[in-house]
């Protein structure tokens, strides 16, 4: 009967136990913590005896605005853990671990610096975290495959200096051991306002690894407002973009295959799926393709109502966007496919107005083929034989396109 009775107690204590799983991961399920991916950064907010932190830049609130999935203010309507998480499609959530420093010198000090005298500052603000937080557990912060920090942030308020919008690559070992390969500097404040196009921008390069898509040689538009990487207003905050979203399979990317007969897809604006077609012979080229409207989140300055953003993407570029001259030796990493075939991002300037227009975008009546301008060539000037078709609205949010290839079966 003992026997009995501690079993019956094991299988209660068993079912009990089993109930409170479900429970968290309902829990887990309700606030967005089923991410598949979760990072953890270390953000250091340093400000200086001439310039302080303004007294509504409150610990809480600068948490909220990095980290709180539901926080919004005038002007922000979403923090940079919201982005990542709506961008990634729920598979990823990014926290920053915050700390405070002081500079020992007035920012009239640092302003006289160059670049390379003046990160030393950042060095100088880790070392001050590592020194005052001896209980701090750097081990919870996401390390790349060798063991780096994947991101330190360093914020400020109103521009001073013309480096602390940067980015250090250069590698430091701290006393206490820990390796960092990159560290990046950021406004959080411009014009008295809360900014997190740069805080989010530069998360893009610290834990994706995603390149500037503008042109850092500022003498071509580059890839203009149609992604975070290359975009920027202080409101605004642009997506990040079909091809980034392939590259880390965000949502539903929809793999194009090249088979015999028409095959007829279908985007929502700015939902969960994009589609791409990869050279055969090398998957690092690719068509990418997304559907965007004008009304979503981030999108105020696209264009066109509603309408398809097509992408031409060689990973072997080493470069990303500085090479404009669209030859096989010399192009963009991630070009747009400009739909009207005048190449404007590419020949003009990186100038507040080139940032794109209506002629950009595949609209009804628009076809892309290896015969028309633009083409769909490989950079290499090969056929891809990859044709699109027939695009049509189905309703106010939804696109319809053709894919035929024609030839090369």
């Amino acid at each position: 009967m003992k026997h009995i009775l501690l079993k019956t107690r094991l299988d209660a204590q068993i079912a009990m136990a089993f109930k409170a799983l479900i429970v968290l991961y309902i829990v887990l399920m309700a606030t967005g913590l089923h991410a598949q991916n979760q990072y953890r950064g270390i953000t250091i907010y340093i400000d200086f005896s001439d310039i302080p932190r303004p007294e509504n830049e409150t610990p809480e609130r600068l948490d909220a605005l990095l980290n709180d999935m539901d926080y919004s203010e005038e002007n922000i309507h979403r923090s940079v853990c919201k982005y990542w998480y709506e961008q990634s499609y729920g598979q990823v959530i990014l926290k920053h671990d915050i700390f405070y420093y002081r500079a020992p010198l007035p920012a009239s000090h640092y302003a006289k610096l160059n670049y390379k005298e003046g990160i030393l500052l950042w060095k100088e603000a880790l070392e001050y975290t590592v020194a005052n937080n001896p209980d701090y557990d750097w081990k919870r912060l996401s390390t790349d495959k060798d063991g780096n920090l994947r991101s330190v942030m360093f914020y400020n308020s109103d521009s001073f200096v013309s480096w602390i919008a940067a980015a250090h690559h250069g590698g430091w070992t701290l006393s206490n051991g820990v390796k960092i390969k990159s560290v990046y500097g950021s406004y959080l404040i411009r014009n008295g306002e809360p900014s997190l196009f740069t805080p989010i921008h530069e998360s893009g390069h610290a834990f994706f690894s995603f390149p500037d898509t503008y042109d850092t040689g500022y003498d071509s538009g580059g890839t203009g407002a149609y992604t975070v990487m290359s975009g920027g207003k202080t409101s605004l905050i642009e997506p990040v973009g079909a091809p980034f979203r392939v590259e880390k399979n965000w949502g539903k990317i929809i793999e194009i295959k090249r088979k015999p007969g028409k095959q007829t897809l279908t985007l929502k604006a700015d939902g969960d799926a994009v589609a791409v077609y990869k050279n055969p012979l090398d998957g690092k080229e690719y068509f990418s393709i997304e559907a965007r409207k004008q009304s979503t989140l981030g999108n105020e300055k696209f264009p066109v109502d509603l309408g398809l953003l097509l992408w031409h993407t060689d990973l072997n570029v080493k470069s990303s966007n500085k090479e404009q001259a669209m030859t096989p030796e010399k192009h963009y990493k991630h070009a747009i496919e400009q739909a009207d075939g005048l190449y404007e991002l590419e020949r003009n300037p990186a100038k507040p107005t080139n940032r794109g227009n209506a002629g950009d975008i595949f609209v009804p009546g628009k076809t892309f083929s290896d015969t028309t301008v633009p083409n769909s060539k490989w950079w290499d000037g090969t056929a891809s034989y990859f044709n699109i078709t027939n695009i049509e609205y189905i309703d106010e949010e939804t696109i319809s396109f053709d894919v035929v290839f024609l030839e090369g079966l």
